[in-house]
Order: C-alpha cells, then sequence, then structure tokens
C-alpha cells in the first residue's frame, strides 16, 4: 500500500503481515461434527476456517444483516432496502464470524450502494473485536457512500472477531431516510495466490482493482489504493 506521497508504507507498528496459508493455522480434527451440522470439522461450510468468503446477493434473504436502531430492513427487487432511518447509527450490520479473523488478515470488501433519498452522509466501517467479542476499535473506511459500486481492501489492525457496519452519521438528523445494498462480499485474501497476475500475490499487491473515491480510510494516487494511517473512530453505536 501507499501513502499520501505515492511511497510503499511498511506494516504499522504493532501489525504484522500474515505468512503464506497463515489463515488456515488452526487445527482441526476431521473425526468431530463439533455443531451437529451433518459435516466433520474439516468439511463444514459453516466452519469459519473453511470459509474464505461472506456474500449477500438479496435475492433470497437478509444474508445475516441485522437492524441497527429503529430501522426497517426489506428484501426490494433483489437488494436489501433500509428505511426508517433518521438517527445517527442507524443502518444495518453484518458480524463476520464466518471467517477466521486474526491481526494482519486483510479483507476484500466490496458493495453496491443507492443512496435513495438520503441526504445525510452514511459511512461503511469496521468494528473491532477481541477473541472475547469486547470492543476494541471503529475503523472508517468510507465516510460518504455515494450510489456507485465500492471495493476495498482492509486490514485486520488487532481484533480477533469483527463487524462490517454501514449506518447514517450525525447529518441531516431532522430526516427521515432510505438506501438499498446490494452484492455485498467480504473475502479474505489469500496470500498464495496471484489473481491479476502482476506478480505480487494477494496480500502484497501494490495495486488491486478498487473502485471509490478519496474518503473515509482508503484514498488513492495514480489509480492505487492506500490505506490513511491513523483510526477515525466514530460516536460508538447503540447496538
Amino acid at each position: 500500500m501507499v501513502n499520501w506521497n505515492g511511497k510503499f508504507l511498511q506494516p504499522a507498528s504493532g501489525q504484522t503481515f500474515l505468512p503464506e496459508k497463515a489463515i488456515l493455522s488452526k487445527s482441526l480434527d476431521c473425526d468431530l461434527d463439533s455443531d451437529n451440522d451433518g459435516y466433520n470439522d474439516c468439511e463444514d461450510p459453516n466452519n469459519a476456517v473453511n470459509n474464505t468468503t461472506i456474500t449477500s446477493n438479496f435475492t433470497e434473504d437478509k444474508g445475516g444483516w441485522r437492524n441497527n436502531g429503529s430501522v426497517a430492513a426489506t428484501l426490494e427487487e433483489g437488494r436489501l432496502k433500509v428505511s426508517n432511518v433518521d438517527s445517527s447509527w442507524e443502518g444495518i450490520n453484518r458480524p463476520l464470524d464466518a471467517l477466521n479473523i486474526v491481526p494482519g488478515q486483510q479483507l476484500n470488501i466490496s458493495l453496491d450502494f443507492d443512496q435513495g433519498d438520503t441526504s445525510a452522509n452514511v459511512r461503511l466501517y469496521v468494528q473491532e473485536q477481541d477473541a472475547e467479542g469486547n470492543h476494541l476499535s471503529w475503523n472508517v473506511i468510507n465516510g460518504k457512500l455515494q450510489t456507485r459500486t465500492y471495493k476495498y481492501v482492509y486490514t485486520i489492525k488487532a481484533g480477533y472477531k469483527a463487524i462490517l457496519r454501514i449506518d447514517k452519521d450525525n447529518t441531516h438528523l431532522e430526516e427521515t431516510t432510505h438506501f438499498y445494498v446490494d452484492n455485498i462480499e467480504v473475502k479474505l485474501l489469500d496470500c498464495t495466490l496471484d489473481s491479476d497476475g502482476d506478480g505480487y500475490n494477494d496480500c502484497e499487491d501494490r495495486c488491486p482493482s478498487i473502485v471509490g473515491p478519496s474518503l473515509g480510510g482508503v484514498g488513492f494516487n495514480n489509480g492505487c489504493p492506500f490505506e490513511v494511517e491513523h483510526t477515525r473512530d466514530p460516536l460508538l453505536p447503540r447496538n
């Protein structure tokens, strides 16, 4: 990744990049079916070690997305409509418990966003938690989503659990509005792959394919994304 001047960044203090195969480092017993779902622990698609991607396309259900505040989230023509949004922090959130989250792990996060009739800023951010689910940090990726497709790379700072959040900030509090989301995907980057054939593995890639404006925690330099070196904490959500 690069900084504001186009220079490559080293890992931040206390942060390390994962070695190859690190996301598969947990030991599994193939003779066990720990959650009694008919799959042994090595084959279980619901086991975090076996999962590399969370996808929500909203064709049949909400894909595990939860309401934040007093909003109503409904399926509408293959998208998720989030309505009755009238206060700060109101929106939706999705725990990423199905993924094997560890510090230094990099995530590809993509989504289609439609701001509908929302005048307020709607932000995309990650809440990191420790292994017991205690809050560690808020990490804003984009503080003002607009109608378009977004793709980002996010690096876990210190968490072993994470929640992806999309909600309203403290602007236009007098308005009750709505917005839409679709095709949300969170994918663990595999350090053994070079998906775009540029000579860098997906965890080291200097210029992943990312679409989005220079807002929140990610910016651009000559078409390549970079992460802002500091973390901006939004106010505490209500749930």
